[in-house]
């Protein structure tokens, strides 16, 4: 009896409250630190140069590119410093492990920069795509794979399974992949409504999807229009966030690094900030413009935008700045 290994794993439950998961932890593996906006959790296994870190992040199936198979793996391969492939080309790089209730695509990549490899497990499901991923070395991967898989087949989902990744038919190699975040959630509702004074010539408009507080429109021959949404606190990177607006005025996506110049604003009684856009239009035939103003109430993130064209949204900046001067958040929760 005295002889006996102890049991490899331990039972643990993801730090969340509530979790979203509940897995079987390796004894060896500790907790590390991470990036609480982009990852859900992190682990290290092994001692000083041979450790590595295994990290474990999500995105909403709604945002943009995260049922892409191809999206993700090019996004992974640029972390290597690996050239994008064709969808033609994902065959020998992704495998599927199938399981009661959960279907698990696991992508190996290697050839990287000194000799990084990544091993990466896509398991999506009705609410979240999960990922999991360990990078290193080739020996540091080939030294944890075995206990790295067993981890990722051991995590309990509360959610039913979802669809698995494809690669997008249209999906061009070196198009930009959204970043590892989680995207755009509607935030936790409040009592009340959002309350303003509209500008001379402003009309209300039906909102277009369940994000958006109020829409409205303003511009006769060349029409723009304003945005509300409210997001929850963590709605993900705003890299992520200004390349879409970046693409809504036909303007390149920036850099990771770039830094996003934002001029303070106040946004009724609150502090914030805005971002001026200009670029030739995604038809790169009518200049278009946004503005972009946010500030933080509580738990949530308020967006107000205002866009079209450039010449229109020059002759709307003063109204819509007055506009942010009137506006009244509901709640009465401040930050």
């Amino acid at each position: 009896m005295g002889c006996e290994k102890p049991d490899p794993v331990i039972s643990y439950t993801a730090p969340k409250d509530p979790p979203l998961l509940t897995w079987s932890l390796p004894i060896d593996w500790h907790k590390a630190s991470y990036n609480h906006r982009l990852q859900y959790a992190a682990f290290t296994v092994g001692d000083g140069a041979e450790s590595v870190k295994i990290t474990v992040s999500y995105l909403f199936p709604n945002a943009n590119g995260a049922k892409d198979l191809l999206l993700n793996v090019n996004r992974w391969r640029r972390q290597l410093g690996l050239p994008p492939v064709a969808a033609s080309e994902l065959g020998p790089l992704v495998s599927v492990s199938s399981q009661p209730g959960t279907t698990m695509q696991i992508v190996d990549l290697s050839g990287g920069e000194n000799g990084q490899r990544m091993r990466a497990m896509i398991v999506p499901r009705r609410d979240r795509i999960w990922f999991y991923k360990m990078t290193g070395t080739t020996n540091q991967i080939d030294s944890h794979q075995q206990v790295f898989d067993a981890f990722a087949h051991s995590v309990q989902y509360p959610t039913p399974e979802g669809e698995a990744l494809v690669a997008s038919s249209d999906a061009s190699a070196d198009q930009p992949a959204t970043q590892p975040t989680a995207p755009p959630m509607p935030a936790a509702s409040v009592t009340g409504e959002l309350k303003y004074s509209l500008p001379t010539g402003w009309t209300r408009e039906p909102n277009a999807n369940a994000m958006r507080v109020a829409t409205f429109s303003t511009g006769d021959k060349q029409p723009a229009q304003v945005i509300v949404t409210r997001l929850s606190a963590n709605f993900g990177g705003m890299m992520l966030n200004l390349n879409r607006w970046r693409g809504e005025v036909g303007l390149p996506p920036g850099d990771a690094g770039a830094e996003m110049k934002e001029s303070p604003v106040l946004i009724g009684n609150l502090p914030g900030s805005v971002v001026d856009l200009a670029g030739p239009g995604k038809d790169a035939k009518t200049p278009m413009r946004s503005l972009i103003a946010r500030c933080t109430q509580g738990d949530s993130v308020w967006f107000f935008k205002l866009l079209g064209p450039a010449e229109t949204v020059t002759q709307q900046q003063t109204a819509f700045q007055a506009f942010l001067l009137s506006v009244k958040l509901p709640g009465d929760r401040v930050k």
